[in-house]
Order: C-alpha cells, then sequence, then structure tokens
C-alpha cells in the first residue's frame, strides 16, 4: 500500500495526499472512512447488532432516551443532537432516518427511527416510534429469510409492572410476566437488569415483527 512509504501511521483520505498542495479540502490525513457514526446509528439509536458472524443471530435494542422504575412512568432525558427530520445513508440500500415527532407527543429529539440494513444475511429493517406523551412505544423489525434458523432477541425497554406488550394482536406480557401460550412466533421473554425494565423477547422465526408497549401509569 502506498500509505506504507508515506510518513502516516493513519489512513488517508487520498492516497497522493502530499503531492497535492493546492487541493487539501478533502485531503484529510486521518480519514474515519465506515466508522464511529454509522456504527452509532446502527447498534444504539436503530438498536440492530450481529449476534454471531455473519448476521444469522441478531439483537434488536433501540434506546428511546428513557429512564424509567417500577414505580413511575418512564422519563424521556435522550439529546443526541438530531433535530428535525434527518437521515443518513451509507451505501446502497441502506439508509436511517429520525424523527423529531410534532405536538403533544413533541418529546423527546428522537420520536421516531426507521432503519434499513442489507448484511450478509438479507435486509434487516427496524422502526420504532416513542409517543412521550401517553407511554406508548412501538417497534417493528424485519428479520430476513437468511437469518431464519437463528435465535434472535428484540428488546422492548421500559416494562413497567402494570405495562402491556404486544406482538401484533396477542398480549405476550402482561402482569409483569410472560405468557408462553400467547404467541408461537415469540418462544420466550426475560426481564433485565440493564436496560433498567427493559425485557427481551427471544423469536425464531423470519419475518415481520410488530411490538407494543401501552400502560405504565
Amino acid at each position: 500500500m502506498r500509505n506504507a512509504a508515506e510518513p502516516s501511521t493513519t489512513l488517508w483520505e487520498r492516497w497522493d495526499a502530499d503531492t497535492r498542495a493546492a487541493d487539501q479540502a478533502d485531503s484529510s490525513r486521518n480519514h474515519i472512512m465506515f466508522g464511529s457514526v454509522s456504527s452509532f446509528l446502527w447498534k444504539y439509536v436503530a438498536g440492530l447488532s450481529a449476534a454471531v458472524p455473519g448476521w444469522k443471530q441478531v439483537n434488536i435494542a433501540p434506546s428511546f432516551g428513557e429512564t424509567c422504575s417500577a414505580s413511575d412512568t418512564a422519563t424521556v432525558h435522550m439529546s443526541i443532537g438530531l433535530r428535525g427530520h434527518n437521515s443518513y445513508t451509507r451505501g446502497s440500500g441502506n439508509g436511517i432516518s429520525v424523527d423529531e415527532g410534532s405536538g403533544s407527543e413533541k418529546k423527546s429529539p428522537l420520536a421516531a427511527v426507521d432503519a434499513t440494513l442489507l448484511t450478509a444475511a438479507g435486509t434487516f429493517t427496524v422502526w420504532w416510534e416513542l409517543l412521550a406523551a401517553s407511554a406508548t412505544a412501538r417497534i417493528n423489525a424485519t428479520i430476513p429469510e437468511g437469518a431464519s434458523a437463528g435465535d434472535h432477541t428484540i428488546v422492548v425497554p421500559c416494562v413497567s409492572p402494570t405495562a402491556v406488550v404486544r406482538e401484533g394482536s396477542a398480549i405476550v406480557w402482561q402482569h409483569n410476566r410472560f405468557d408462553p401460550t400467547a404467541s408461537i412466533r415469540v418462544v420466550s421473554a426475560i426481564r433485565l437488569a440493564s436496560p433498567s425494565m427493559s425485557v427481551s423477547f427471544r423469536v425464531q422465526q423470519s419475518g415481520a415483527y410488530h411490538f407494543e408497549r401501552t400502560g405504565g401509569t
């Protein structure tokens, strides 16, 4: 590689940066390429991460920006500097957009997120919406056929003891416990110590999942 012959220990935006004395505007000597910002958006804002190499098994755990406890309702506190309707795209078919919300539901910098990610196992999508004024949260996730043989987790945050969680029309969590007879698509569920008050649902089939959290007062 050319950089091995240059006095550099970082990744340059252009191999010939030192020869472009009159054009340094796009000749960064410390170019992050596909790092930091995109990783943060996929893993934490959209909540999508690979549990095993090749994306055959995934964890979906979006960050709504809430703090919650067993005794009170969720309170939105996240502020990561994204306002209005913003979008970020990387590569063909990959994209993520966020929406600030409006009116009575305009309580969080991120009221909704819509993400699409192309992987070796197929196309994953995650859409979530937080209606902070009514303590309602929705997570829609699509798991492609290429990941149909894996164990996947979808984490719903801030599930208080009085909250109800549905997958589609089936009530899968109520009275602070999982109902194993409600849906054949949701195999099991456990309450997590961290993030606080979250419930992790285990699914094994590909396809579209629609989780909704209501209540919590």
